[in-house]
């Protein structure tokens, strides 16, 4: 992931995958990690590492990954309700992942 100043810099090109592998500054912290499967590669790459863990709908990737292991924190948005947290505490506990903390943002960033 790349974070840049949306109001400073531009996406660095027309590439479409630049607007899913860029984002806004303020999240920098997060050290976000985003898998991105597309649909246009060589026909053997796609029998081999995307055809068996489609989802049988064909509208989700669901690879042989224990998502859990690589999840260091969940962070809660500033905003969340008390009802949301509790969702998402309940989730971690049944899923894994480690319990939500609360940003460190006092408040949503301006756009």
């Amino acid at each position: 992931m790349t974070y840049i100043d949306y109001s400073l810099d531009a996406l660095p090109g027309m590439n479409m995958l630049h607007r899913i592998t860029h984002k806004r500054h303020f999240f920098r912290d997060e050290q976000e990690v985003r898998a991105v499967v597309c649909a246009v590669c060589p026909d053997q790459v796609r029998k081999q590492l995307i055809d068996p863990y489609m989802m049988p709908d064909g509208c989700g990737y669901a690879p042989p990954v224990n998502v859990a292991e690589l999840i260091e924190a969940v962070i809660l948005h500033p905003e969340a309700t008390p009802e949301f947290a509790a969702k998402v505490t309940a989730f971690c506990a049944k899923h894994g992942p480690p319990a939500p903390i609360p940003s460190a943002m006092s408040a949503s960033p301006r756009f």
